[in-house]
């Protein structure tokens, strides 16, 4: 089933309370964002019960120690359907309670059970919050006892039941309604299982986020401000070039509002007022900031969470301009909603080891600027009937929960390379089936990005792994173009410049006399022409991206074997002559005797060779 939205979730348990439905068991870790929204519904139950002449709903809550109290000045409201349920008022600020007795879990039930008109008629026609009461409605593994309150419960279900029944077909008659509110419902006795309904309550969503952001920056939050004029490098970070201030401040609560998602309320507040307390305007710099404190809600050992992620790429060009066409459309309802746009779903990205592609997973976090989640597909599977669906259903969950997030599962062929093999007993077709179907229906803005090297055994097994609708784009990552080669070696040789790695133009010069290469660059920095150099087919056709890498790591430890704390032109030629050495083996890759030719050329200065 899919994860029910916070309106969905509402009008449930309006649906639920009007029905008649006797308890209802709510699934929350936000007591207090649980009773608020409680408070909302039963306005509308009032309004409902005004219109008629009748007598206003109550609300009333009961927590271990203090008794039932309940909750005055709950204005009844009158709005039309749907109801749009977060500008409808909530919990009164400050509230004014009237205790009503039942100290006891179990003489508070009671009170509530036995409440007539006539009869202790404040609790006649009420929706009863209780907290604290869950650990009493536990089986006991060890023994198989259930705790002191499920007998209880049971006898107020049905007492609730009848008096409903009872009552119903008289319109406006009273009725009762007991909530309860717990963090799990994980080990509640089975006894339970037809007296109540559990609801999953979900955390907020960018429209509360957002308002609450607002209601900080207007004068909640005295502390907390948006710069009025930003710098203009801060502004193309968060918006398109040329953005107004009106633009950029909307755009960055938007995107705070979204890195806040997974988060308590209350943990989103707090995050805000610590931003607040730095005194400083909030940037782009806060949205990382609340990506960190998100991590804590990742607790499914699948999951890896990555709030930030920093990576340069060379070449790869198509799939960057991809990615920088939809990249507000991923993190921004309002520009979805402005512009008619779906949100985007995902990439696959298939092609050669160390072609990029894991890399492009971080890239399009980056660009983005969404988080990113690694789902490890092996720690889904477990040794029970059942447990490794449920796992998958819980991580695909949170995925949602933790949205606007990528998703990101690498080397998707190799997690299910065993799928029709009959050992497992199908439980890596019913993961993947599931998988494959959330993937369809997922309406939650989780972009999810998949890598693959053996895609033709997969797509000739899977054909509906590449369909439309899944991905938006399936991309060929390659090897890299000569263009991409120079960019790939800027950016790793660029980290050693200085006093450990320099050298003169004629160094460079020299090298390219040596080896053949005309055309050399007449201008730039020393850096630039021997990048340009080493990208050139003599030297590096053939290499990828990850090897290119190993090569500059190559060259450090050629020159610490060599025993000079320098890293030389040499070390480095040596190193990446000997990576192109290696690529020659890979299969489909040119004949043998061009390996040879290199390898007359390469000096592996006491290196074991390559066989």
């Amino acid at each position: 089933m899919a994860r029910m939205t916070f309106q969905a979730t509402m009008d449930r348990l309006l649906l639920l309370i009007r029905a008649g439905y006797p308890i209802i068991y709510i699934v929350s870790h936000e007591e207090a964002r649980v009773l608020n929204n409680l408070a909302r519904i039963v306005r509308v139950l009032s309004g409902d019960r005004r219109r008629d002449g009748l007598q206003e709903k109550r609300l009333v809550r009961w927590y271990q120690g203090t008794g039932i109290q309940e909750v005055c000045d709950l204005e009844p409201v009158d709005v039309a359907e749907p109801y749009s349920w977060l500008t409808i008022p909530g919990f009164p600020d400050p509230p004014r309670e009237t205790p009503h007795g039942g100290d006891s879990g179990d003489e508070a039930l009671r009170l509530v059970r036995d409440a007539t008109p006539n009869n202790f008629g404040a609790l006649s026609d009420v929706v009863a919050v209780f907290f604290d009461v869950h650990p009493f409605l536990m089986m006991d593994k060890n023994t198989g006892i259930s705790g002191d309150l499920v007998r209880p419960v049971r006898n107020a279900a049905d007492r609730l039941r009848k008096y409903y029944n009872d009552n119903h077909e008289v319109p406006g008659q009273p009725y009762k309604t007991i909530v309860i509110v717990a963090p799990s419902a994980s080990g509640l006795s089975p006894e339970l299982e037809r007296d109540l309904i559990q609801v999953e309550f979900p955390l907020p969503e960018r429209r509360e986020l957002l308002d609450t952001l607002g209601a900080m920056l207007d004068g909640m939050n005295p502390r907390l401000t948006i710069a009025r004029t930003p710098p203009p490098e801060e502004v193309s970070t968060i918006c398109r070039d040329g953005a107004d201030p009106k633009e950029y401040s909307s755009r960055l609560s938007e995107l705070i509002a979204g890195a806040g998602r997974g988060l308590t309320l209350e943990d989103y507040r707090n995050g805000l007022n610590m931003f607040g307390i730095r005194k400083e305007p909030l940037s782009s710099r806060h949205i990382e900031d609340m990506l960190h404190l998100k991590s804590k809600a990742v607790s499914s050992p699948a999951l890896q969470y990555t709030p930030h992620v920093r990576v340069e790429l060379g070449g790869l060009r198509e799939v960057i301009d991809w990615v920088g066409v939809h990249r507000d459309a991923a993190s921004s309802e309002e520009i979805r909603t402005l512009y008619h746009l779906p949100p985007p779903r995902g990439l696959m990205l298939l092609g050669v080891s160390g072609g990029g592609k894991s890399q492009l997973a971080k890239l399009v976090a980056k660009e983005f600027n969404l988080a990113l989640l690694r789902l490890d597909v092996g720690a889904l599977f477990g040794s029970y009937i059942g447990e490794s669906e449920e796992k998958t259903r819980q991580a695909l969950n949170l995925a949602e929960v933790l949205a606007p997030v990528v998703l990101w599962i690498d080397e998707i062929d190799k997690a299910f390379q065993g799928i029709g093999d009959g050992g497992d007993s199908g439980v890596s077709a019913r993961v993947l089936g599931h998988f494959l179907t959330w993937l369809a229906e997922k309406e939650d803005s989780v972009f999810v990005v998949t890598t693959a090297n053996d895609f033709r055994k997969m797509f000739a097994r899977f054909p509906e792994l590449g369909r439309k609708g899944r991905f938006d784009e399936i991309f060929w990552v390659g090897l890299p173009s000569e263009e991409a080669r120079l960019t790939i070696f800027r950016i790793y040789l660029e980290q050693e410049t200085g006093p450990y790695f320099q050298f003169a133009d004629s160094e460079v010069e020299n090298l390219a006399r040596a080896r053949g290469v005309p055309n050399l660059p007449g201008e730039g920095a020393p850096l630039d022409r021997l990048c340009w150099l080493l990208s050139r087919p003599k030297f590096s056709e053939n290499l990828t991206g990850a090897e290119i890498e190993y090569a500059v790591t190559d060259a450090k430890y050629r020159a610490y074997a060599g025993g000079t704390p320098l890293l030389t032109i040499n070390h480095v030629v040596d190193a990446v002559l000997a990576a192109k050495a290696r690529a020659l083996y890979r299969p489909g890759s040119k004949a043998e005797e061009a390996l040879k030719d290199l390898m007359k050329e390469v000096d592996l200065a006491g290196w074991p060779k390559v066989s």
